[in-house]
């Protein structure tokens, strides 16, 4: 971790290269070690965890004339459009967590048009976990076990999905800045229930320096 004066803390992950180095093996009492760190992300990523949670709920926007024969009843919908503001200053890779029942399930980045998409249903009580991380993406269930033949290609993107920071294209696609680090995020399900389908986007602010 990074700590700066202000008491705000940063994470970075490292490897060290080799083992430790000491000064003076000779000298028992006093040993210095050098040991040489090397950061193949050298991205730094704010401690503190944000998360946004879709949950179904009923449908109220019902809207006339419509096409009839209608079939009234319980309708629901998963919680719609909701904008987030990134702070950060390099692309964040969220962990999506989705909660059944549904028969497929999607989050859409509206703003940058990238999407992941689940096709395979899932009961009430079972869940999917996948970790967008450069380098260590996976999809897995509650179990921890290996869902990765649930994506649905080519709709889905691991390495386009993501959340942009405000600016504009410095480096290309993936890495573009949006306006106002504004991301607009969607969920889409099918076989949905209130109260037990539902979607959690977890990220972490990511910086190029402190």
């Amino acid at each position: 971790q990074h700590f700066r004066e202000d008491g705000q803390a940063f994470e970075i992950s490292v490897y060290a290269d080799g083992s430790p180095t000491f000064e003076d093996e000779e000298n028992f009492e006093v040993l210095q070690a050098t040991v040489t760190l090397i950061a193949h992300d050298p991205v730094f990523s704010s401690v503190m965890q944000h998360a946004e949670a879709f949950a179904a709920q009923v449908a109220n926007n019902l809207m006339l004339p419509v096409t009839l024969p209608l079939m009234l009843g319980a309708q629901t919908i998963l919680q719609e459009e909701r904008e987030i503001t990134y702070a950060g200053t390099f692309p964040a890779y969220p962990v999506l967590e989705f909660h059944g029942p549904y028969s497929w399930i999607a989050v859409t980045n509206i703003t940058t048009g990238k999407q992941i998409r689940l096709g395979q249903p899932i009961v009430t009580g079972e869940r999917r976990v996948i970790d967008l991380t450069p380098g260590a993406v996976r999809i897995v269930n509650g179990d921890d076990e290996n869902r990765f033949y649930e994506l649905v290609l080519p709709e889905s993107d691991l390495i386009g999905f993501n959340l942009r920071p405000a600016g504009v294209p410095v480096m290309g696609d993936p890495y573009s800045g949006v306006a106002g680090g504004v991301n607009i995020l969607k969920v889409e399900a099918g076989g949905f229930e209130q109260c037990h389908t539902a979607a959690v986007v977890y990220y972490r602010n990511r910086y190029l320096s402190m």
